[in-house]
């Protein structure tokens, strides 16, 4: 299937019930924990190895957590990754 023809993705992320920190940070971690084995599943059938999805997901979640900033309002400015516009 080519990119033109694909489906929009449904987003694997419900907003957040509560304004409590502790409930948020648990309903996203669920949100994600379910995105990632949804990823895994996926990258396993394309041929990738579980040790290379781990080390990629790490550190991509590191790379993640240095360069987005988190304002009070729960915004995120999200830079173009470079080679992309």
């Amino acid at each position: 299937m080519s990119i033109a023809n694909a489906s929009p993705l449904r987003s694997p992320f419900p907003p957040p019930t509560t304004d409590v920190e502790a409930d948020r940070y648990k309903q996203i971690r669920q949100a994600v924990e379910t995105a990632l084995n949804d990823l895994l599943s996926t990258a396993l059938e394309a041929g990738w190895s579980a040790q290379e999805i781990a080390v990629a997901v790490d550190e991509a979640g590191k790379n993640l957590k240095d360069v987005h900033v988190v304002t009070t309002d729960r915004t995120v400015d999200f830079p173009t990754p470079m080679g992309r516009s």
